[in-house]
């Protein structure tokens, strides 16, 4: 496989998925559009297209972590909010990533997630935890692009 496309890919179950009005929408509103779907229609949806695209990912031989969803973390699903991943002079890398705002910082999942790549991939990972002033946080889905082949 080339150097810049992975073999393993995590994902979080939406078991509590929902479109919730929260601290955030001021910043999310012009990608938010309104759904027809509320509560448990919207996660019975949301867990069907998770299954669906964890066996489609499985199919095509990259492996697949999955974890749970903390309680009511209704946006858990977006790991890439929070963290990445990195090998540093051959060795593995976490690093953890503030979130802004107050409501989305239960969704980090540090120990569970250190554990659960343990157990799936027998690596152990440095840990480079970055929290602590939430005023200075950079969140947002692929905020970050890493060039892993000229490490930029």
């Amino acid at each position: 496989m080339p150097s810049q496309v992975t073999d393993t890919v995590l994902m979080v179950d939406p078991d509590y998925f929902a479109r919730t009005t929260s601290e955030t929408d001021i910043d999310n509103e012009s990608f938010r559009k309104e759904v027809k779907f509320k509560g448990k229609a919207i996660q019975s949806l949301a867990k069907d297209e998770f299954y669906e695209m964890v066996n489609y990912i499985r199919a095509k031989n990259i492996r697949v972590i999955t974890m749970k969803s903390p309680k009511g973390a209704s946006d858990a699903v977006f790991t890439n909010d929070w963290l990445s991943t990195h090998v540093i002079d051959g060795v593995p890398h976490v690093f953890v990533y503030p979130m802004y705002a107050e409501s989305r910082r239960c969704e980090v999942q540090t120990k569970e997630l250190l554990k659960k790549l343990q157990e799936e991939l027998n690596i152990k990972f440095k840990l480079k935890d970055f929290r602590g002033d939430h005023s200075k946080a950079l969140e947002g889905n692929a905020s970050l692009v890493f060039d892993n082949a000229e490490k930029k």
